[in-house]
């Protein structure tokens, strides 16, 4: 009886796609379930290991995910968490029977391939599938472009949160409301409180605690060659100084600067960590400065965390989300 229970609740679970998700997916954003029939101890999953629970540089001693191994038997116990990935050989185990027919757009070839879909099980959700001809080519396939294909999950983690955000911030009213008010929006959950202080400077807060969050937006009028990574970390020093504890950029620690996109727009990203000697604190922060020729506007976007003693890479994947819904 106990059997027949547990088989009715696996097939339950992988029928909810049919119809459409209508629960959210539970789990932080760095949580990944592998689905495999590798067995402990394989050279596969061991692969797998090296390639999802890399050290990230920004958050210095913190895993890019935080990987749990599962076979497809126990599959039913995971189709609700956030970022699921399926590993295996098409012909062989039954990794490769579940991703036929429940992951759309993977390519039913024996050439090694990395594919990612949404909320097929539960709203919210990134399930990826990683499937080749063998095991061996699997292997190889990590080792040479697994920096890639977690970037990839991670971008596709990312953007799954923004979206999710924007649709939270819609139900709200909230990003309307700054729209009409500021004349650019940005989808901040409701928990957050909106300190408006420093409105006329051009300068706006948002905060949560427990642990401590912060984000701000700041603006005034400027040019693209103000974009620059001695710009951005003077910036976030001054704007500190006037309206945020006086927190300083760390040197002592890795300053990560890139260019990427923000609201189809390049920006400048900075990553690393700020430090405040008076309150005697520190943290991650990530900031992005970006130019909107439209407005004769630069933006300063920043985002910070003060967590002693927890884990950071789901509270900043959170806060980084946050910022990428920014709209001018």
């Amino acid at each position: 009886m106990r059997t027949a229970l547990c088989t009715l609740i696996v097939v339950a679970a992988l029928a909810t796609g049919c119809t459409g998700p209508t629960m959210p997916a539970f789990g932080e954003t760095d949580d990944l379930v592998i689905i495999i029939d590798a067995p402990p101890g394989s050279e596969l999953r061991a692969e797998l290991s090296d390639v999802f629970e890399a050290v990230d540089t920004w958050l210095v001693r913190e895993p890019a995910f935080d990987v749990s191994f599962a076979t497809p038997g126990r599959l039913g116990d995971y189709t609700s968490w956030r970022n699921i990935l399926f590993c295996g050989v098409w012909d062989e185990g039954e990794v490769g029977e579940v991703v036929r027919s429940r992951v759309p757009g993977v390519p039913l070839t024996d050439e090694a391939s990395f594919t990612t879909a949404t909320d097929i099980w539960a709203g919210r959700q990134v399930v990826a599938a990683l499937m080749a001809g063998s095991e061996e080519e699997l292997v190889a396939y990590l080792q040479a472009e697994g920096a890639n294909i977690r970037s990839e999950l991670m971008f596709d983690v990312r953007e799954r949160l923004v979206t999710a955000l924007c649709q939270d911030s819609r139900s709200s009213g909230r990003g309307g409301a700054l729209e009409e008010r500021f004349g650019w929006t940005i989808c901040v959950p409701e928990d957050y409180e909106l300190d408006t202080g420093a409105e006329r400077d051009g300068f706006i807060r948002f905060d949560r605690r427990q642990p401590d969050r912060y984000l701000f937006v700041s603006w005034r009028s400027g040019a693209a060659r103000d974009v620059t990574r001695d710009y951005a970390t003077t910036e976030r020093d001054r704007l500190c100084s006037l309206y945020h504890n006086g927190d300083t950029v760390q040197d002592r620690r890795p300053v990560l600067a890139d260019t990427v996109q923000l609201a189809g727009m390049p920006a400048l990203r900075l990553r690393g960590w700020w430090g405040n000697r008076e309150l005697k604190g520190g943290g991650p922060f990530v900031s992005y400065c970006l130019h909107v020729p439209e407005e004769d506007r630069v933006y300063f976007l920043d985002a910070s965390l003060f967590a002693p003693g927890q884990d950071k890479t789901p509270l900043m994947r959170h806060l980084d989300g946050v910022l990428m819904t920014f709209r001018p």
